[in-house]
């Protein structure tokens, strides 16, 4: 027998020892594995269970609402964590919620099936009595007269400028003195359950009087003082404790987009030699021409014209000194330009509104987009 053979057989024979001990450890390992897996199951039955038991635990919040920097909520299906600015990072779950429902509860309750009647119904009445629950379609929002979706009003104490509080069913705006103002809205009814989307829902009514003394603000996104009462075009607004501006929901007649509008379809039309007087023609009071070869227009700022004095003391006896356009209650007179916040909205002879689909954005989101950019420059991207 070669030395060669006998070198082949030894490599044979110790590669088959090898295999041997490498499985008999892989099975080894593996029974381990599942003693574990079984004591773990037997300490943890069900750690969804857990999970979800945890969970329930969780304050609810819905989106407007203030939340706690660095404090774990729950939204319908999903977990929210606080971050900086009252801001909320969430998961996406895709929730199934009931169907639109609500319980309203009177004098006359009825136990519900399996539920025990006498003493266990009185208790339910009284318990629904205490609280009120609106159930949505993937949302789920809770009201309550003892417990509202903002923090109580401070008895006693001053209050926090800009911030929104509960007050039984009125909800209240803090003021720059640290002084309440309450709504005269009932928040305990569900078309006032929503978070506050305009001003009368934490003050009473704004008077012509007020308006017109109101400091005035370019737009939507600019800075404010927490506290105050401002007006942007014909809407008024309060800032809220982050400094973004919550504002009425009206559309601005806008007569200076109107007049730029008519000059730039007044521009580029030939000219005579008749000593400018076609020049003299085609133009207005609000709008001014030139004639070098062809017209050039521009519409002149801070004017109004005979029909839109007369227009605006018409608006003046239904809306006080704004100029203002509700869509759900009235039509848009034809030609004419409107603001919608950042957007504007042209009336189309068959009345109908054609609009920009422009994001508006309010302090916050238009400072974060600010430094987004910034940083973006400085580090050439």
């Amino acid at each position: 027998m070669s030395f060669e053979y006998k070198l082949h057989i030894n490599y044979i024979i110790f590669l088959s020892i090898y295999i041997l001990t490498f499985y008999m450890i892989y099975r080894k390992v593996q029974d381990s594995v599942v003693k574990v897996r079984m004591v773990n199951n037997r300490n943890y039955p069900d750690i969804e269970t857990n999970v979800s038991a945890t969970r329930s635990n969780l304050p609810e919040i819905s989106y407007g609402m203030k939340c706690v920097y660095g404090k774990t909520y729950k939204m319908d299906c999903n977990t929210c964590r606080c971050g900086h600015r009252n801001t909320l990072m969430c998961t996406k779950v895709a929730c199934l919620g009931p169907m639109n429902s609500e319980v309203i509860v009177g004098e006359k309750a009825v136990a519900r099936s399996g539920q025990a009647r006498g003493e266990g119904a009185a208790d339910g009445v009284e318990r629904k009595r205490r609280r009120r629950k609106i159930k949505r379609r993937g949302n789920r929002k809770t009201l309550r007269t003892d417990e509202g979706m903002y923090p109580r009003l401070p008895i006693g104490s001053s209050c926090i400028p800009g911030r929104f509080y509960q007050e039984k069913c009125k909800r209240c705006y803090c003021k720059t003195d640290r002084t309440p103002t309450c709504s005269i809205l009932d928040a305990c009814k569900e078309m006032n359950s929503n978070p506050v989307s305009k001003p009368e829902d934490v003050r009473p009514p704004i008077k012509d009087k007020e308006f017109k003394s109101l400091q005035s603000l370019p737009h939507s996104a600019s800075p404010c003082v927490p506290g105050n009462t401002y007006k942007v075009d014909c809407n008024a607004c309060v800032c809220d404790d982050l400094q973004n501006l919550v504002c009425d929901k009206m559309l601005c007649i806008s007569f200076a987009d109107m007049h730029r509008t008519e000059a730039m379809k007044r521009s580029g039309l030939p000219c005579n030699t008749n000593n400018g007087q076609e020049n003299e023609a085609i133009q207005s009071k609000c709008v001014k021409c030139v004639c070098n070869v062809t017209t050039f227009c521009e519409a002149i700022d801070d004017c109004i014209t005979d029909a839109e004095k007369a227009m605006r003391t018409y608006s003046a006896r239904r809306n006080g000194s704004r100029l203002t356009f509700d869509f759900n209650k009235q039509k848009c007179v034809p030609n004419h330009i409107y603001k919608d916040n950042c957007n504007k909205c042209y009336c189309q002879p068959d009345l109908t509104l054609r609009c920009t689909q422009k994001t508006c954005l309010n302090y916050n989101q238009a400072t974060a987009l600010q430094q987004q950019q910034q940083y973006l420059q400085e580090h050439g991207l």
